[in-house]
């Protein structure tokens, strides 16, 4: 049984993607984030259970910036090879695309019908249970989104839109330090799905690098966030090594890497 995009689909996607909210995370996030501007198909066969999504590329300022020549994000998440097979039927043909992959096995069945191009991939890290972070004094927590850190979280790829839609969900939280009144590091964070919340934006100026700034930040917003009873979903790029050492000095653990793969359409 195949469901096309509609309500009864898209909470039987959410319903098979919130068994492993955080293995699915990214999943979750689009259809939270952009559920007018997300095709999704569900899928189940015997037991299993499967998801495509289809998004737009133009629909993130992120998928805008990294993949203009594209027209959709590809996602999918499926209990058996089978129905990865039987969801592809559903990806357009003949457009160019980025799919988004979580597993090796899902890239090996969509390359027998794509020709695939490795673009990048993010790692996704999260707090072990039990484990408590230490707020810094010279961070600012606060609900309102300083108008002059506009131009750091877009030093970071973030907009005024994303930021927007990330503070009208009414949990966003933002952290900054300032020096002389003004802002020279800051990050924020947002609901991903449920109680996952996501430290985004971090970010330092040029000037006031290699002093710290970047780990009072993370770690101010996973005390924040656990003080809040909310997992903490901290991404990374994987060429980003600084960030990859803070997150593991810290003491966060991986949970997922998500692969981008380019294709101009099927073989």
């Amino acid at each position: 049984m195949i469901e096309t995009t509609n309500t009864h689909a898209i909470r039987s996607a959410l319903a098979f993607l919130s068994t492993n909210a955080l293995r699915n995370i990214v999943l979750l996030k689009m259809l939270t984030l952009f559920p007018d501007a997300v095709a999704c198909q569900y899928c189940e066969d015997h037991g299993d259970a499967g998801v495509l999504l289809l998004l737009p590329t133009q629909a993130t300022s992120f998928d805008r910036h990294a993949y203009p020549s594209t027209q959709y994000v590809v996602l999918l998440s499926a209990s058996s090879q089978e129905l990865v097979r039987r969801l592809l039927a559903f990806v357009p043909q003949g457009v160019p695309l980025v799919f988004k992959l979580l597993h090796d096995a899902d890239r090996q069945m969509v390359a027998e019908q794509f020709a695939l191009r490795r673009a990048t991939a993010f790692i996704s890290y999260t707090a072990p249970a039990g484990q408590h972070f230490v707020p810094s004094s010279i961070v600012r927590a606060s609900e309102e989104i300083d108008e002059r850190c506009f131009v750091l979280y877009a030093a970071q790829g973030h907009s005024r839109e994303d930021l927007a839609s990330y503070a009208a969900t009414g949990s966003a939280l933002t952290y900054t330090i300032y020096e002389a009144a003004a802002p020279i590091a800051a990050c924020f964070t947002y609901p991903n799905f449920g109680n996952v919340h996501e430290i985004a934006g971090v970010y330092t100026i040029p000037s006031e690098r290699r002093k710290g700034y970047a780990r009072q930040l993370v770690a101010s917003a996973l005390h924040m966030l656990e003080l809040r009873q909310s997992i903490p979903r901290y991404q990374v790029h994987e060429e980003n090594h600084a960030s990859i050492g803070l997150a593991e000095a810290i003491g966060l653990r991986r949970f997922v890497t998500m692969e981008h793969w380019l294709t101009e359409g099927r073989r």
